[in-house]
């Protein structure tokens, strides 16, 4: 499976079906944990298929990783017949939401203008400007 998340991320797109099939397997954990590690359009395509249990982790990773453009391949998931699936996909809409929100309000950082000299207008010499930005 390490193998596969190399060429995936060599840009081989095809050996991400290898980590989605082993959701199902005894690597559940760790190729849950890959998920986290790939482009979120790149899995959009297994929120369709697969067991409850792939596509719910699918459905997580989307939910941490995802952008608003996820909610849109995620609506579909909350007619599911599998209520865990359902439940992950609300909680997965949510995080994006909350997400989304923070970025939007979160305050441009504030810089701290450069010192280049004395208020009396002498240049500093190199070292000492240094320290005065510090």
């Amino acid at each position: 499976m390490a193998q596969a998340f190399a060429l995936y991320r060599l840009g081989r797109r095809e050996f991400l079906e290898a980590i989605f099939q082993e959701l199902d397997g005894g690597e559940h954990t760790q190729a849950a944990a890959y998920l986290l590690e790939v482009e979120p359009e790149d899995l959009y395509p297994f929120l369709q298929r697969g067991s409850p249990r792939a596509r719910r982790a699918v459905v997580e990773a989307l939910g941490r990783i995802g952008s608003r453009e996820a909610i849109e391949y995620l609506k579909p998931l909350l007619r599911a017949e599998d209520p865990d699936l359902v439940n992950a996909t609300n909680l997965a809409i949510q995080r994006i939401e909350r997400r989304e929100r923070a970025k939007s309000a979160a305050p441009e950082p504030r810089t701290r203008p450069r010192r280049v000299g004395k208020p009396n207008g002498k240049p500093l010499a190199p070292h000492q400007q240094f320290l005065s930005n510090s």
